[in-house]
């Protein structure tokens, strides 16, 4: 495995490269989320429409919050590289330190939200197909 020192040099040397492989990652993952999506709805299309609905409703939710936490790790990486460029080792771990925290923070009442929040959310739609 490569020291620091060894990255921070061939990120240096290489800028494009590494803004290339970071970039890779977010394609990567957004492409895993909708494959993902995309899977979950056809093997649930032999089931009911009520249940393709289900998962089309809670899409948007998945991928905001998946967004959420693909632009955390992104500014994690971008202020962690900030220190490593100063080549300021200390700050960059507290940096580091900093932003496990922050997903903490943020994280906890995401799961908050998402454990009862929704349920309610998905009472009102229910109360809106019944409407109709």
């Amino acid at each position: 495995m490569k020291s620091a020192e060894q990255v921070l040099e061939t990120m240096s040397n290489d800028p494009k490269r590494a803004i290339l492989h970071m970039a890779l990652l977010v394609v990567v993952t957004f492409l895993a989320v909708n494959i993902n999506t995309f899977l979950d709805k056809v093997w649930i299309a032999n089931i009911s429409k009520d249940v393709v609905t289900a998962v089309s409703t809670v899409g948007p939710i998945y991928s905001v919050v998946s967004a959420l936490g693909i632009g955390l790790g992104t500014g994690a990486c971008v202020c962690i590289g900030y220190y490593l460029g100063r080549k300021d080792f200390v700050g960059a771990n507290r940096m580091a330190s900093t932003c496990v925290h922050m997903a903490l923070v943020v994280s906890i009442p995401t799961v908050i939200f998402l454990l009862f929040g929704t349920d309610m959310l998905f009472k009102d739609l229910e109360a809106m197909k019944s409407d109709t």
